[in-house]
């Protein structure tokens, strides 16, 4: 939480350092007066895309083509994890 008691979201890697560039871009969506919930889900679908390119070997910064279309099919074909507290329902995880 920020000195003004407002949220900031940020993105962090396996061992919880932060993630320079993610929290940089996320910092630039404050900046310019975006919505709250926008930062939110942007910083979810980066973390998801930075812990593919990890368990997946790709360079976050400069994916080829046929990785990016392997991310999409991964995105495609495995099942998201369920909002909901329900246990009984698949997870999807990165390293899938």
């Amino acid at each position: 939480m920020a000195a003004d008691e407002s949220v900031w979201w940020v993105v962090v890697d396996e061992d919880f350092g932060l993630h320079v560039e993610a929290c940089a871009y996320l910092a630039g969506l404050r900046g310019v007066g975006r919505a709250f919930n926008t930062e939110k889900t942007y910083a979810g679908r980066i973390a998801l895309y930075l812990s593919y390119c990890t368990r997946h070997g790709v360079d976050w910064s400069s994916p080829s083509l046929p990785q990016l279309m392997a991310m999409m099919r991964w995105l495609v074909d495995e099942p998201m994890r369920p909002r909901s507290r329900r246990r009984d329902q698949p997870v999807r995880a990165a390293g899938n």
